[in-house]
């Protein structure tokens, strides 16, 4: 384990080199400096690993004893987390040490779990500020003994060097409250630069996992059964079949003249139509379908609201 001296945006260790994250209001975060930075950037195996992408477009999550997703990617149990004003994010669990979560940990877990297990050496690296209580351990799930454990602000590097099919990577926090701005995985034992994913490329593979549609226009067709068919062309990129909420809101379709409203309520299923790989969905459980046969329709959702229905495949 090394620890850097914070301010410090680049430092070199015996095993490599690493970078601290700069702002992205920075002066050295310009496009020119960031060209040459490029030089020496290496994917983040890990999905999201800056924070950006928040599909779900809620920045506060409380203390719940059986995980739930927060930014893309990332799942959390037994703890709060929040986003802060510049990106990073806030991890709490301070109170909370004396509660079982639903896998009987006490610990508050905010864990990415990977598509496919790993096996070798690998190295994560992390930068973490403005601690004012207890600790935070990264390890993998199924190995935590050998885990890195943070009580100090800093930028930090481990090496992990027997990982046997490991599927999750786990920042674990005890009675901990402290910020966490980025965290990266390598494979081999070298710690390469942080160098902040570009926001398109980021939500690019976020969207391999999830898909928030929004209010945006959407245009289908009734089938014979009444069934709703629409297409979303940013369905095809995900990598499996979704689950599909539709949130409790509002949709407006237009068909001849006339309008109908579809809800979560009397209309719960929202499906894939997965056969034909065509970014299709539908919607079914409309309660009166004569009224919809056979027309062309039209709709959007409320502007009232961000997110209306998610299509997940997150591990």
């Amino acid at each position: 384990m090394k620890r850097y001296i914070e301010r410090s945006y680049q430092a070199t260790s015996l095993k490599g080199t690493i970078e601290d994250s700069l702002q992205s209001n920075s002066p050295d975060n310009a496009p020119s400096v960031r060209a040459v930075r490029s030089a020496f950037y290496r994917p983040n195996l890990l999905v999201n690993g800056d924070f950006l992408i928040n599909q779900r477009n809620v920045t506060s999550y409380s203390f719940s004893n059986s995980f739930v997703y927060t930014l893309d990617m990332w799942k959390l149990i037994n703890g709060d987390m929040t986003v802060n004003d510049d990106g990073s994010i806030h991890l709490n669990n301070v109170g909370h040490t004396d509660s079982v979560a639903e896998s009987g940990w006490v610990d508050g877990h905010f864990r990415q779990i990977f598509d496919k297990s790993l096996t070798g050496i690998y190295t994560v690296s992390l930068r973490v500020k403005n601690i004012t209580s207890g600790a935070l351990h990264v390890c993998f799930a199924g190995d935590k003994s050998d885990r890195l454990t943070i009580t100090e602000d800093g930028v930090y590097t481990h090496t992990f060097e027997n990982v046997t099919n490991e599927t999750t990577l786990t920042l674990m926090f005890n009675n901990f409250d402290g910020d966490v701005y980025w965290v990266r995985l390598d494979l081999g034992s070298i710690a390469y630069p942080h160098v902040p994913e570009d926001h398109a490329t980021a939500l690019a593979r976020c969207r391999e996992w999830l898909y928030a549609l929004n209010c945006e226009c959407v245009v289908g067709y009734a089938g014979s059964t009444g069934i709703l068919y629409f297409r979303d062309s940013n369905l095809i990129d995900l990598r499996s079949e979704p689950t599909v909420t539709f949130l409790n809101k509002t949709m407006y379709i237009f068909t001849n003249g006339s309008t109908i409203v579809i809800t979560a309520g009397n209309s719960p299923s929202m499906v894939m139509r997965q056969k034909y790989k065509l970014g299709v969905f539908y919607i079914s459980g409309y309660p009166n379908q004569d009224e919809i046969k056979n027309c062309e329709v039209s709709g959007y959702f409320s502007n009232s609201y961000n997110v209306h229905a998610l299509f997940s495949c997150e591990p």
